[in-house]
Parts: C-alpha cells; sequence; structure tokens
C-alpha cells in the first residue's frame, strides 16, 4: 500500500490532522512541521521525529505528496490560502481547513488540476459522528418521505461549515432565497434568516459575536439542526450530541389499534452522545472523526476518484456563506466569555 509522505502547516487546530495521521500510519507518514517555529510546535515536531521548516524555500527539501495547510485563509485574514497556491504550482496536493473564499476555491481547483494533483478543503463537521449519522439519516428519509422545513443554529465561528452540513441534508443547494428577518445587536446578537434552499423552508439563527482576542472562548454552542418531514421531526441535538426522532401526531393515530399506537415510540433515539468526557472532544474523537476525510484525499490521490461533484457542492457554498454573511454583516466583537464549563448532575448531586 503506497504511503503519502505529508506536510502538516499549523499546529494548533493542525494537531488534530496530526492525531488523525497518527492512526493512518499504513497510508500516511508526516514527514515535516511548517510553522513559525514555536516552542509548541517544535515539541510536537520532536515527538514525532520530524523536521521543523519555518519558511516555504526550506520545504522544497522534503519530499511531499500532501500538504494540510491548517492556517487561517485569506477570507480570515491568513495565510492559509497564499500556502495552498504555493504547494499546488509545485504539483503537491493540498488539503486545506475551511473557511475559503469562493474565489480562491475555484482557482485552486484549477491550478490543481493544471499541476496534476488534488486539492480538497476540510469542512470537518460533517465528518463528527454525531453530525454524519444526522445527515445519512435525513438522505435516507429522502428516498420517500418529504421534507417540510430545516431550522438551523449556531455561532458565527461555525456558520461556514453549517451552510455545508445543510447541504448535504438537503441533498444541494439550489435554487436558494435567504432574507434577514432583523439586525442583530449587542442586546439581541442573534442574526436570524428565512427562505428557502433546494425548495425546502428554512430558518438559520447565527449568534453574531465574539471576542477577537480569544474566539474560541465566546462559542456557547456549535451547530444545532431540527429537520421537519411529513412523518416526523429529525433532531442534531448538538455536534457531539444525540440525534433523535420524533414521530408526528395524526389524526391516523385514532384509526389505529393500541398494539399499533404502542409500537410507535413517542421518541427514538438513532444515534447516542458519544460516551466520553469534554477532555476527549481534541485528542480522541476529532482525531477519529478527521480519518474519513483523508480517507477520502488518499482515495482522490492515489485512486484517482473524481471530485467534481465534491468541487461544485464546494463553490455552491462558498457563494451561499458569503451570501448570508453579506446580509447579517459583521459580527460584534464582545469582551464576555464563557466561563469554566460545569456537569449539572455534579452540581445537582453536591446541592443534595
Amino acid at each position: 500500500m503506497k504511503r503519502l509522505k505529508v506536510l502538516v502547516c499549523g499546529t494548533k487546530f493542525g494537531s488534530v490532522y496530526i492525531g488523525a495521521l497518527k492512526n493512518m500510519q499504513d497510508r500516511f507518514e508526516i514527514v515535516g512541521i511548517l510553522c513559525r517555529g514555536g516552542e509548541r510546535s517544535r515539541g510536537i515536531a520532536a515527538e514525532l521525529g520530524v523536521p521543523v521548516f519555518t519558511s516555504l524555500e526550506e520545504t522544497e527539501k522534503a519530499e511531499i505528496d500532501l500538504a494540510c495547510v491548517v492556517v487561517k485563509s485569506s477570507i480570515v485574514g491568513g495565510k492559509g490560502t497564499e500556502l495552498a497556491k504555493y504547494f499546488l504550482e509545485r504539483g503537491i496536493s493540498v488539503f486545506q481547513e475551511q473557511p475559503v473564499h469562493y474565489g480562491d476555491y475555484a482557482e485552486c481547483v484549477k491550478t490543481a488540476m493544471k499541476n496534476k494533483c488534488v486539492y480538497r478543503m476540510n469542512c470537518f463537521y460533517n465528518n463528527v459522528p454525531s453530525v454524519y449519522e444526522f445527515i445519512k439519516t435525513a438522505q435516507k428519509l429522502s428516498e420517500n418521505t418529504a421534507f417540510m422545513y430545516l431550522n438551523a443554529e449556531c455561532s458565527i465561528q461555525v456558520f461556514f461549515p453549517l451552510v455545508d452540513i445543510i447541504g448535504r441534508v438537503l441533498g444541494g443547494f439550489r435554487p436558494w432565497k435567504i432574507d434577514c428577518l432583523n439586525a442583530d445587536t449587542e442586546q439581541s446578537p442573534f442574526a436570524v434568516l428565512t427562505g428557502s434552499i433546494k425548495n425546502t423552508p428554512v430558518m438559520i439563527s447565527i449568534k453574531n459575536e465574539m471576542d477577537m482576542l480569544d474566539p474560541e472562548s465566546t462559542i456557547p454552542f456549535l451547530q444545532r439542526l431540527t429537520l421537519g418531514t411529513v412523518r416526523g421531526t429529525l433532531q442534531l441535538t448538538d455536534v457531539h450530541g444525540e440525534v433523535l426522532w420524533t414521530p408526528v401526531i395524526h389524526n391516523e393515530l385514532n384509526n389505529k389499534s393500541e398494539a399499533e399506537m404502542r409500537s410507535i415510540r413517542v421518541q427514538e433515539r438513532i444515534f447516542p452522545a458519544p460516551e466520553m468526557g469534554l477532555g476527549d472532544i481534541m485528542e480522541k474523537l476529532w482525531p477519529k472523526s478527521m480519518e474519513r476525510g483523508f480517507m477520502e484525499t488518499y482515495d482522490a490521490i492515489v485512486n484517482g476518484k473524481d471530485l467534481s461533484k465534491e468541487h461544485q457542492h464546494c463553490l455552491f457554498m462558498c457563494q451561499l456563506w458569503k451570501e448570508i454573511g453579506t446580509k447579517i454583516g459583521g459580527y460584534h466583537n464582545v469582551k464576555l466569555r464563557c466561563e469554566k464549563p460545569i456537569s449539572l448532575m455534579e452540581e445537582e448531586s453536591e446541592e443534595l
């Protein structure tokens, strides 16, 4: 089996990529870390036994099949897009962390085709187990059940991957028509949008605020979705939560026998929340979730898997994300941060 030589660019969220690659050593070999040269990054490289590169020129000495660009892209003020284009021009395949601007994505795809390599964007959350099962169940439902509506909510930091999830649930994006119902304020920080995506009515609520100096400490929740169908409601309680099914209350119940009514549960758990603590998310759950994305990337590089549908999905997603972002405007820069997480069950038991 061919092993791809991988360069990881960035070690903050890049540590999750590294965790996944360490689980897949039959297919991938980490050959270096591209970073600013900080102590943490050098420590990770030393643990892996690989060199640290602090400039693009230094990477030219290494044999690289795949560059994982886990650095902020140009649309959020980083150099990730510049790195992606540099490696693609060298004929090195790229797996880039979201978000990516529509124009940059299109250019990266063209550059990859020109230089006979692969470009993929990692939206990540669609492969977290609870989200993956929600999407899979929704797609199965769509085969014989009409959708009535989709409600979705998220914090602004994870709005881009929410759009990705919506497209996967509904089987696409076009046509779409979205309007903003309100102008969010500091007193009411939720931007609420309504309209339709692929002929399904949608309502999207975005908590449009963050602390610029510490953006990850102002994420009270990630993504939650509720898909209403003519037969019941499918709900994702959280990215790391449960997937639940609640059958509709219908007059047909009056015509069923008592045994038939009892066979239909009030609510069904389609997929449970993972049995782990918060501390296990980044070290165990997220690297494991990342493996599916790496397998798809491997298949594209080694086996020539066709990515045309994926590219079409991502281009429409980038367009819709930009359109909604324009409608809701910039986020509020706040200083209030979420406090240390607690276990409510432990708190209640201590009170007792």
